[in-house]
């Protein structure tokens, strides 16, 4: 059976063309597609001699979120333009925060998606499996760089836990 809702990650600063792959198979299979873009934030300030001023952290902070705001309404548009039913969730986050955002989104997905693309930062990507493994109990799929993807890929690797859930799903 073939899953009906996918999800993906981007972040605020890679460009959209990096969704192709997705895109395209949400074309394909008449998915709907649920797009999360991250932005990481600065952390606070934390030091005795306040080394980045208060207001330098807010403004830097304020420009992130304009980042991810821009980048909502460009995937918008390339979901808009390539026909695709989707939606887009824009995440301004602490970097700790990654994970756990993106592991909860996913809950609500058939198939996760991630695909590591010379835009995306690696520690972005690093947390979005980190989110996909541990804190979303669903399957994802890793999309190759080259393209070539199929809801019916010729190979699988299943992992799995000794829990008991594990043992049924396999």
């Amino acid at each position: 059976m073939l899953p009906r809702t996918l999800l993906t990650v981007i972040g605020s600063n890679q460009p959209v063309a990096d969704l192709k792959g997705a895109i395209g198979l949400s074309a394909d299979h008449g998915c709907h597609l649920s797009v999360a873009v991250v932005g990481i934030a600065l952390p606070p300030p934390a030091s005795v001699y306040w080394a980045v001023p208060v207001d330098t952290w807010a403004q830097e902070r304020e420009e992130g979120q304009k980042e991810v705001t821009a980048k909502v309404e460009a995937v918008e548009k390339a979901l808009a333009d390539a026909g695709v039913s989707g939606d887009v969730t824009p995440i301004f986050c602490d970097e700790s925060q990654i994970a756990s955002l993106v592991g909860t989104r996913a809950r609500y997905v058939d198939l996760a998606l991630v695909q590591a693309t010379k835009g995306m930062e690696l520690r972005l990507f690093d947390k979005t499996l980190e989110g996909y493994l541990f804190d979303s109990a669903k399957p994802f799929l890793a999309l190759p760089r080259d393209g070539g993807t199929s809801l019916k890929p010729k190979r699988i690797l299943v992992a799995w836990n000794t829990s008991k859930e594990a043992a049924r799903a396999v």
